[in-house]
């Protein structure tokens, strides 16, 4: 999946969490959520999907939905492991 505004978007949330900058990482990934609801590129089923997807992983990779710390590193992976459109 390439959305070049969706990419460009996870890989800022990416960014900002290896560089431990979680608070900037929580603002980018409020960002990215309405981008996904405001992609053309998207129907709403789908982008109602991605951003929970993304909202997931981000809980995941950082401990927790809303953050107050983390560790620098990459847990996020890239926007198409998110897996949109994997088949169950």
């Amino acid at each position: 999946m390439t959305i070049p505004d969706l990419h460009a978007g996870w890989e800022a949330i990416r960014e900002a969490v290896r560089k431990g900058q979680v608070n900037e990482a929580e603002q980018l990934l409020a960002q990215f959520e309405r981008q996904c609801r405001a992609s053309p590129d998207l129907i709403v089923s789908d982008a109602r999907r991605l951003a929970a997807a993304a909202r997931e992983r981000f809980g995941q990779a950082t401990g927790e939905t809303k953050v107050a710390a983390a560790a620098p590193g990459d847990r996020l992976g890239d926007l198409a492991s998110l897996g949109l459109y994997r088949r169950p």
